[in-house]
């Protein structure tokens, strides 16, 4: 009798904490789906660039909110994590977060180079044996045409090219898979 009892609970009681687990785990932005929208009706997250020079990040969504730092480089990518009304709340790629006015920021999208011990090679076509055009320094940034797989194809400094998505920061791995 008490083992059909504790087995009851005990299976009530696993339940109960796997529904408990699931709801609970948070889902990874690289995985999120068009279904989570800010109120701009664009999905969240995703990343956008600085159109301006100078722009504040902010400490709140308004001018009354103290700057934490100044974004001096347009085209600078920065992830969008949320809205409130004209303002956006963004990451950068120092992983520093705050907000920006929404008009302050374009749907041109850029990438910028992940730091690394060595340059990153621009390749005419997106295979690793392709030619070199270019070697480019960690810190970087450069438009966003395309990616296909693995590559993206990017335009920096008068050159344009294939570069392996993993040596930039400004675009997810599920990107671009639709062709």
């Amino acid at each position: 009798m008490i083992s059909v009892f504790f087995t009851r609970h005990f299976s009530l009681l696993a339940t109960g904490l796997a529904v408990l687990v699931l709801l609970l785990t948070p889902t990874s932005p690289i995985h999120a789906e068009d279904d989570n929208r800010g109120e701009s009706g664009l999905p969240l997250p995703r990343f956008v660039s600085i159109k301006g020079n100078p722009v504040n990040l902010r400490q709140g969504p308004g001018t009354q909110y103290p700057a934490l730092l100044t974004f001096r480089r347009v085209g600078w990518p920065v992830e969008i994590l949320d809205e409130n009304s004209n303002w956006r709340k963004v990451r950068d790629y120092d992983g520093d977060t705050g907000w920006i006015q929404a008009n302050l920021l374009r749907g041109k999208r850029s990438v910028v180079m992940h730091q690394s011990p060595t340059a990153h090679k621009l390749r005419k076509r997106p295979d690793e044996n392709s030619v070199i055009l270019a070697y480019l320094q960690p810190g970087i940034v450069a438009e966003l045409e395309d990616c296909e797989g693995e590559w993206c194809d990017i335009r920096v400094e008068g050159y344009r090219g294939w570069i392996s998505r993993v040596s930039l920061w400004g675009v997810y791995p599920h990107e671009f898979t639709k062709k």
